[in-house]
C-alpha cells in the first residue's frame, strides 16, 4: 500500500482507491479529515456529504443519513476537529494531517486473515464482472429497443409524410380544376361583354352612318329640287348644283379634291385616270374627287378625281 497522501481525499483516490474504500467503516474519521483537507475551509454536513457522497459512499453502497448518525458524535469528540467559523461547520485542528488522525472503525470486526481479504476482493471483482455485464446487456437490450422504436417511428413518418403528399396533390388537383373552370366562365362572360360592346358599337356605327347618309342625302335632295325649279333655266340650274354640292359636302365632313382644268402630278391614290399611265407624269383634273381630310388615320379619299394626261404634243 502507498503511503497516505497529506494533500487530501482526491490524492488518496488517486493513489489508492481501495483503501479509501475501507475507511467508510474502518476509518471514517480519516475520512472526513481527507475530505476538509480537500476543501481547504471549513463546511458544514452538507458539503461534506457533496463531497463524499457520490466518490466513496455510493460505491460503498452507503447510505450518508444512517453513515452521518454514527459518525457525527464521534466527530464532535475527537481531538483532531475543532469547530469552524461557520454555524455547524467543521475543520481540522491546527497542524493536524490526515495521515495523523487514527484508523477508529464504527464498528469492532474480527480480524480478517489475508486469505479472507483475497477471497473477499476475488467475490467483490466478481459481482462487478457481473453488475457490468448485467448493464452491458441492459445497454445492448435499450439500444436495440430504442432502435426498434425509431425505426418504427421512420416507417409511420414516413407512410405519413406519403398521405400528406397524395392528400395534397388531390388537392391541388381538385384547386387546378376549379380554378380552370372559373378561369374558363370568367373567359365566357368576358366573351360575351365584349360581343355584346362590339354590337352596340356596330350598331351606334351603323346608326351614325345612317344619319349622316340621311343629312347627306336631304341636303342634296334639297339642292336638287331648288336647282330644278320650273322657273329656272338649264344653265341655272348646273351653276345651283355646282355652287351648292360642295357646301353640302362640307356639311357632311368631305370636300371635293381638286378642281376642274387643275394640272398636277398623278397620284395613284387620289386621280382615276382615262388611261394607263406612270405615277408623276402630269396630268389634267377633268372632274373632282371627294375627300375627307384631318381624319383620325390621315385623309381618306372617297372618290377619285378624273384625269387626263398631259402631252408633249398637247
Amino acid at each position: 500500500m502507498t503511503s497516505p497522501n497529506p494533500k487530501g481525499l482526491k490524492a488518496y483516490l488517486e493513489t489508492d482507491p481501495e483503501e479509501v474504500a475501507g475507511w467508510v467503516e474502518k476509518a471514517p474519521l480519516k475520512l472526513i479529515g481527507a475530505a476538509l483537507k480537500d476543501l481547504i475551509f471549513d463546511t458544514d454536513a452538507a458539503g461534506l456529504r457533496s463531497a463524499l457522497e457520490k466518490r466513496v459512499l455510493e460505491p460503498a453502497e452507503v447510505e450518508w443519513s444512517d453513515w452521518w448518525k454514527k459518525v457525527r458524535p464521534r466527530l464532535a469528540k475527537s481531538r483532531h476537529f475543532k469547530p469552524g467559523n461557520k454555524k455547524n461547520s467543521y475543520q481540522l485542528a491546527p497542524g493536524v494531517g490526515v495521515e495523523d488522525i487514527p484508523m477508529a472503525g464504527l464498528v469492532s470486526r474480527p480480524a480478517t486473515s489475508g486469505k479472507d481479504l483475497e477471497q473477499l476482493r476475488e467475490s467483490h471483482a466478481a459481482d462487478l464482472d457481473k453488475q457490468r455485464e448485467s448493464h452491458a446487456a441492459d445497454l445492448r437490450r435499450q439500444r436495440e429497443s430504442h432502435a426498434a422504436d425509431l425505426e418504427r417511428q421512420g416507417k409511420s413518418h414516413a407512410a405519413d409524410l406519403q398521405q400528406q403528399r397524395e392528400s395534397h396533390a388531390v388537392d391541388l388537383k381538385q384547386q387546378r380544376e376549379n380554378h380552370a373552370g372559373e378561369l374558363k366562365s370568367q373567359e365566357e362572360r368576358f366573351n360575351y361583354q365584349i360581343k355584346s360592346l362590339w354590337d352596340s358599337i356596330d350598331s351606334r356605327m351603323e346608326q351614325s352612318r345612317l344619319a349622316v347618309r340621311k343629312d347627306m342625302l336631304l341636303r342634296i335632295g334639297d339642292i336638287l329640287q331648288r336647282a330644278y325649279h320650273p322657273t329656272n333655266d338649264p344653265e341655272t340650274k348646273l351653276n345651283q348644283v355646282i355652287t351648292h354640292l360642295p357646301l353640302a359636302l362640307r356639311d357632311g365632313g368631305a370636300e371635293l379634291l381638286g378642281e376642274v382644268g387643275e394640272t398636277t402630278a398623278f397620284d395613284p391614290t387620289r386621280h382615276h385616270p382615262s388611261r394607263e399611265i406612270a405615277s408623276g407624269s402630269l396630268v389634267r383634273l377633268t372632274a373632282p374627287g371627294v375627300i375627307i381630310t384631318g381624319g383620325e388615320f390621315g385623309d381618306l379619299v372617297i372618290l377619285k378625281a378624273n384625269v387626263t394626261p398631259i402631252t408633249e404634243e398637247t
